[in-house]
């Protein structure tokens, strides 16, 4: 993954959390969830982003 795809993926699973947060029932098991968060957040690791990076990506995508 380059690092637009990274900020986006981590756009995506806050929207996911965020969801879980309002309705648990979203569709996804919050297991699914975490995985994926671990997964991206590795890969944004790889990819040089700092955690300053990783965190304000994942903040745009709370609501």
């Amino acid at each position: 993954m380059n690092k637009e795809e990274i900020i986006a993926k981590l756009r995506d699973i806050a929207r996911d959390v965020d969801a879980l947060l309002v309705n648990i029932s979203t569709g996804k098991d919050l297991s699914v969830v975490l995985a994926e968060s671990r997964d991206t957040k590795a890969a944004a690791r790889a990819a040089g982003m700092t955690e300053a990076e990783i965190s304000e990506a994942f903040q745009a995508g709370l609501s």
